[in-house]
């Protein structure tokens, strides 16, 4: 995992606990990609910054995403 990229790791664990899912109709590993995308946008101030709106739409989604994804266990039991 030392060697693995965020964005690799996150795409992983995303296919390994939340296989079949989707969030905002993209699958879960795809998902991750994209918000981490957009974390990035906003953590190093990109020119072409996203609406608040936006922001606040795919947050939405986040939250669901991260609660399934520290369920992921007991969504399957």
């Amino acid at each position: 995992m030392k060697h693995e990229s965020i964005i690799g790791a996150g795409k992983r664990l995303a296919c390994e606990r939340l296989a079949g899912r989707s969030y905002d109709g993209t699958p879960a590993d795809q998902f991750f990609a994209k918000a981490y995308e957009l974390r990035s946008t906003l953590a190093h101030g990109a020119l072409d910054r996203p609406t608040y709106d936006e922001v606040e739409r795919r947050a939405h989604e986040l939250r669901v995403f991260v609660g399934d994804l520290l369920s992921g266990p007991l969504l399957y039991a």
